[in-house]
């Protein structure tokens, strides 16, 4: 009859042991989702498109002609336009 009142004894332990520890740990807070922001000090630069050969530079390196098209360089800015 012990045995059986150790074996239960025991079992009840087993069943209700991780159940305080659950109830014992304080919940973590949950920290919100962080927002994607851009580094500090960098800037967004704005992109322009090459008329001649379509690269993307940034508009502060490109090379405008009278009409205020962007080109890469001086070669593609007196080269003119990409034809068709």
């Amino acid at each position: 009859m012990a045995k059986y009142l150790l074996l239960a004894v025991v079992l009840i332990w087993l069943f209700y042991s991780p159940a305080l520890r659950r109830k014992s740990q304080s919940p973590k807070p949950v920290k919100p989702a962080p927002t994607p922001t851009a580094p500090q000090g960098s800037e967004v630069d704005t992109m322009a498109r090459c008329a001649h050969c379509g690269l993307h530079l940034p508009s502060d390196e490109a090379v405008l002609d009278v009409q205020g098209r962007s080109y890469c360089g001086d070669a593609h800015r007196q080269a003119g336009p990409a034809a068709g």
